[in-house]
């Protein structure tokens, strides 16, 4: 099967375009059987992510992380940081945030 055609098949089985990226990021913790990890640098909300980065230089240690509310209604959510410590965060339409560590 093309890659293309792949992919199409993961995107029509989820109800929005914004699920697909978890359900990925679910499967990938699952066969790595790193399922303890779901909750670090993750927001309980599907319509809200976050991204954490690194050392300038490429280091392994977050400095920063950012939240970002991909759609256009405010949003509630749950922000997990790297060491699984959470905070409750309301986002306004497209907002992003960001946070030092």
């Amino acid at each position: 099967m093309p890659a293309a055609a792949a992919g199409a098949s993961i995107s029509a089985a989820c109800p929005t375009a914004l699920k697909t990226p978890r359900l990925l990021y679910r499967a990938i913790l699952w066969a790595a059987h790193r399922e303890e990890e779901l909750r670090r640098w993750f927001s309980a909300n599907v319509n809200v992510e976050v991204h954490a980065y690194g050392e300038p230089g490429g280091g392994p240690e977050v400095r920063r992380y950012c939240v970002v509310n991909n759609t256009y209604e405010p949003q509630d959510t749950t922000v997990y940081r790297g060491d699984g410590s959470a905070f409750g965060l309301r986002l306004d339409a497209n907002e992003i945030r960001w946070f030092d560590v």
